[in-house]
Parts: structure tokens; C-alpha cells; sequence
């Protein structure tokens, strides 16, 4: 790609650089719909993507013939915008994870077996050396409707009468086999059937660049690449199909070249001299996409519509940001096993604007902030137990506290003929760590404690985050969210709605089966291959049990009072009181 040889070789991130990816709840709570730009915000941190379908066919079946793309503002340091709309990806079915460099399998002369390897060794391949795979390797994920992190099948699962064996699966009850080969490289592939009969075949493979990684600081660093198994066809139960065409090398960025189903509707896709696509077109209408340099990296700037109105985006903020901490005994120390104890260097407000074909512009400012977990047990790695001249910049602990990140502040709504409106955002992420009992420094697990075993299991200690946001007509509403380590993470456990002068007029509650044992239905249907526990959300079943509203001097319940052996409700309970005085 032109300009990627301006960025820094010798750079690299370190894995509490990436803690946002390891922390399950920034990624599993719910998100504020997306919005008339498509904007999509995450209601514990405030994390800010889009998402929006330029083109969109109906046909004679379900299966979609799309193009849809996406974009997550995120630190850019070391990044690059090789993906196939610069710095916007387009969302295709697909599986993914980060490797270093490349998705192969530990089975010992036989590297391809990426799917079907044997359980001890489906984790990615540990350099030699001292890094550790869990820092650069956060799971296979799956994008499509029901995926997710892909877990390891437990023995005893409710799995498909056809088809198999099964390796792995989903919450959303996705089970997935193997290919032998993918179509353009070497190894497996993946076979994906959803609940409805679906099925995704995932064999044609491209790699994105990532930031170098090392352990610690002055240490080797590990040449990372996040890998991608595009699916190749689409079909549903009845033998309807969609087929993608790819043109990339297995080691190159993906190259989407065109969508075809079998009743007819089909999308062409070609490129420019970059790399990034220039038209998207149905056979009768077109659409045109451009962009502008940004430094060293490019940026979508605009969609041109058939009808030659424009998408018009402003992201250049967004896509230069780089933030990183000093490094090094000359400098302030970066962290101790807490927290970060360096100011950041690289801008912490920033601006980006999109504007709609009618004219409705949205303005969204984003600040670095810290968010985390609660009731995190302290085990400190690279911790020289107090040896003179030990350096502490590296000190991490094991489990993940905290993390920073762009997290979403204001957003402005204007345009012709559009009353301007603004919403304000404000974040307290409530972290908290704590020694086990009897524990210190330099013996963090005293005997009669497990490494590992949560801190708090009760709503007495659990904590939770807080998010409110202040509307055009001071409207109010808090999102308080769970994140008390391997207890409540990314659970809404509470909402309360009103205004500024008013702030309760609406509370809403709900109550989850915390036990993490089996009822009617599994503690868990799959097993998570990712360390630290850094899969609890994914793995561990905690239904919703209730919820409760209180409103208007009345207090609505629902309650779910039985569940099936996939954890579903098959009794629900309406009920409405007065609210006790």
C-alpha cells in the first residue's frame, strides 16, 4: 500500500496496550442502536463505531446481497489503513483473530489443522521466547448473526443430528466443522450451521497488518498479523445460495470482488491503485467511493450515490490519532502493576463529522479515558520481588484491571431545516483491585486461596460501571453496567431514566442467575480456549431471571421461572404492584 513504508519498523505495543481487547465486558454489553449515520456506541465505555448497507438487494429468499461497511475509532498507533475501504472495513461473514504471525496449529509437522486440532493444542503457536500467547491471541470470533467468540464443544452438548463432527460453536448456538482445505492457501477451513439450517463456508484466507508485539520493554518483539477466513458461500436450508468472489493472496488484505446469489442479484466490486475499492455496482446503478491522505495512511472521504448525492465523512481526526506512554528509565516510569503512571503522548480529544445525503451533519468528540474492572485479585508478573535496580515499567498483573481508550463525549446533530441537538456523555468506571486474604506482593495466592477465583460473588461487594447521558431537553439517563471480575461483567444491571431536575422517573432493574452452575441447562455450553479467564463473558451462562421497572408510583416485574437445557425461558411471569412506600 502506497505510504505504509513511513511508519516506524522498530515500534512496537505491549499487551496492556491492548487490555480493551482482553477486558470481555467492553465488548459484550449492550450498544445504543445505530443512529441516522449509522453511529453505534458501546453503553458501559462509550466505545464510538459505524455501521452502514450503501447497497442493498432483495431477492426471493433471505440471504442477503450487500454492501455494508463499518468503522471503530481506536488508537491508530502502528496501525495502517490497508483494509479494503482504507480505514473502513466492509462486513462480510467472516472468521478472525490475531496470530503471530500466521493461523496454524502446535500438532507437531502438521500446522494446517487450524480447525480439528486436538484440544490442548487448538491455542495459536508460543514463540520460543517470552511472550505469551494469550497477550497477542484474544480467540477466534466469529461475524455473523449468532457469532461471537468460537468456543471449544463441551462434551454432552445439544449439537446438530448432520453434519460434524463438531468442534466448536457459539452462545448464539452456532456449531461449526471443518474444511479440509481452503480455497487459497494451505489448511483448514471452517463449516458454520446456525440454528435456522445456515450454513457459511470460511476458506478463503487474507492477512491485515498489526503492531508488532514485545513482553517487555528492551525485550524481542513478535511479528503479529490478524488473519481472516472470508466465507466463500452463503446457503440456507432450502439450497438458496450466495457466492463471494475474492482475489487476494493468503497473505495479503482481502480483495472482495463480487456477491452473486442464484436468483440473479449480484454486486460487482473493483478497486483503484491502491488497493481500496472504487465502485460498487448492481449492473444497472453505481456507486463511487473516494478518499483523501491522511499522513502516511488514507481515509474514506465520501460515497457517491447513483443518484450523485454524497455521503460526505470527516474522519481524518480519527484515523492520525496515535497514542502511546514514554518508555524507558530516562522517562517517567509507564506503569506499575496497577495502573499507568505516564501521562499519554498523542492527542486525547478528537473531532470527526459525517454528513447525510440530505445535508444532516453529525459532529462526535471522543476522549481518551480509563475504564476497567472492579474486584480484581493482584498477582503482579514481572515483579523482581524488590531487587535493586529492578525495572518496574513492565510490571502488569495478571489479571487485566484496566484500560484506555476513545470513549464518545458529545454528539451534535445539525443540518438544514433541523433544530440543532446535543448529547453529552460522562463515564465512572468504579476500578478496584484487592490481595487475596493473607496475600501480599510477594505472595499473592496464600494457601487457601486459588489463583484466580473471584473476590466477590454477592451484590453486596459486586461493582458495576456508570455511564449517563444528558439529551437536547436535559433529558437523563444512567446505564449502570457490571464489572466485578468473573462475577457480574458486562451485565445491564440497572437504568434509570428522567431529566436533570428529575432523574428517577423511571428505574429499571434486572437480576441474572450468577450461580455458574447447572440448572436445567449447562453452567456453560463451551469452553474457552483464551487464558486469564478473559473469556468469562463469552463462556459462562448467567440468564436474565427478572427484571423490574418502577414508573409512575407502580412497579412492573417480569419473571422468567424456567429455562430449557439451552438456557431459554419456557415460563414467563407479567405481574404490577403499587411501589411500596
Amino acid at each position: 500500500m502506497a505510504g505504509s513504508n513511513a511508519f516506524a519498523q522498530s515500534d512496537v505495543v505491549y499487551p496492556w496496550d491492548e487490555y480493551e481487547k482482553r477486558i470481555g465486558s467492553a465488548r459484550e454489553v449492550a450498544k445504543l442502536g445505530s443512529d441516522l449515520l449509522g453511529e453505534q456506541v458501546n453503553l458501559a465505555n462509550g466505545a464510538l463505531s459505524f455501521a452502514m448497507t450503501d447497497v442493498d438487494i432483495p431477492g426471493n429468499d433471505r440471504l442477503a446481497v450487500k454492501f455494508s461497511r463499518t468503522y471503530s475509532v481506536q488508537n491508530q498507533y502502528e496501525r495502517r489503513t490497508d483494509l479494503m475501504l482504507a480505514d473502513w472495513d466492509i462486513d462480510v461473514p467472516s472468521i478472525s483473530a490475531v496470530f503471530g504471525p500466521n493461523w496454524e496449529s502446535r500438532v507437531p509437522g502438521n500446522p494446517g489443522r487450524r480447525c480439528s486440532a486436538p484440544a490442548h493444542q487448538l491455542t495459536p503457536p508460543t514463540p520460543v521466547w517470552d511472550i505469551n500467547f494469550w497477550d497477542f491471541w484474544q480467540g477466534n470470533n466469529l461475524n455473523i448473526p449468532g457469532g461471537g467468540e468460537l468456543l471449544q464443544v463441551r462434551n454432552g452438548a445439544v449439537m446438530p443430528t448432520s453434519g460434524g463432527p463438531y468442534y466448536w460453536m457459539t452462545t448464539g448456538q452456532v456449531y461449526v466443522s471443518c474444511l479440509e482445505t481452503i480455497k487459497n492457501g494451505t489448511g483448514e477451513g471452517f463449516l458454520a450451521i446456525t440454528p435456522d439450517g445456515t450454513k457459511y463456508w470460511f476458506d478463503w484466507m487474507a492477512q491485515y497488518h498489526e503492531p508488532n508485539m514485545s513482553s517487555e520493554i528492551g525485550g524481542p518483539s513478535l511479528a503479529r498479523r490478524k488473519n481472516v477466513l472470508y466465507a466463500t458461500r452463503v446457503e440456507d436450508r432450502f439450497g438458496n445460495a450466495v457466492v463471494y468472489d475474492y482475489s487476494n493472496a493468503w497473505d495479503a488484505p482481502g480483495r472482495l470482488t463480487g456477491i452473486t446469489s442464484g436468483d440473479g442479484r449480484s454486486l460487482d466490486i473493483t478497486y483503484n491503485s491502491n488497493g481500496h475499492v472504487d465502485t460498487v455496482s448492481d449492473g444497472e446503478r453505481m456507486w463511487s467511493y473516494e478518499y483523501v491522505v491522511v499522513g502516511p495512511r488514507r481515509s474514506l472521504s465520501a460515497v457517491v450515490q447513483p443518484d450523485m448525492t454524497r455521503w460526505e465523512i470527516g474522519f481524518d481526526a480519527f484515523t492520525s490519532a496515535e497514542v502511546h506512554y514514554p518508555i524507558g528509565s530516562q522517562l517517567e516510569p509507564t506503569r506499575d502493576c496497577y495502573i499507568r503512571l505516564a501521562q499519554p503522548m498523542g492527542p486525547t480529544q478528537l473531532s470527526g463529522t459525517i454528513r447525510h445525503p440530505s445535508g444532516a451533519l453529525g459532529t462526535f468528540q471522543v476522549s481518551w479515558l480509563t475504564h476497567g474492572r472492579s474486584n480484581v485479585p493482584v498477582a503482579c508478573e514481572n515483579y523482581d520481588w524488590g531487587s535493586a535496580g529492578s525495572n518496574t515499567n513492565d510490571d502488569v498483573n495478571t489479571w487485566a484491571i484496566s484500560y484506555e481508550a476513545y470513549s464518545l463525549m458529545r454528539k451534535v446533530l445539525s443540518g438544514p431545516g433541523v433544530a440543532t441537538s446535543e448529547w453529552n456523555y460522562s463515564y465512572t468506571p468504579n476500578i478496584s483491585f484487592a490481595f487475596y486474604p493473607g496475600g501480599s506482593m510477594s505472595n499473592p495466592c496464600p494457601i487457601g486461596s486459588t489463583c484466580g477465583a473471584p473476590l466477590c460473588t454477592s451484590s453486596a461487594c459486586a461493582g458495576s460501571s456508570e455511564t449517563k447521558i444528558i439529551g437536547p431537553n436535559n433529558e437523563q439517563t444512567k446505564y449502570f453496567h457490571g464489572n466485578s471480575f468473573r462475577y457480574n461483567e458486562g451485565k445491564l444491571l440497572r437504568v434509570e431514566q428522567g431529566s436533570v431536575s428529575a432523574p428517577l422517573m423511571m428505574v429499571q432493574t434486572h437480576s441474572y442467575d450468577f450461580s455458574m452452575v447447572s440448572q436445567a441447562y449447562p453452567e456453560r455450553f463451551g469452553i474457552s480456549l483464551r487464558e486469564k479467564f478473559d473469556g468469562f463473558t463469552s463462556e459462562f451462562h448467567r440468564p436474565l431471571l427478572s427484571t423490574t421497572t418502577a414508573q409512575q408510583g407502580r412497579r412492573f416485574v417480569r419473571t422468567n421461572g424456567e429455562f430449557d437445557s439451552l438456557a431459554r425461558p419456557t415460563k414467563v411471569v407479567r405481574h404490577s404492584a403499587p411501589v411500596s412506600p
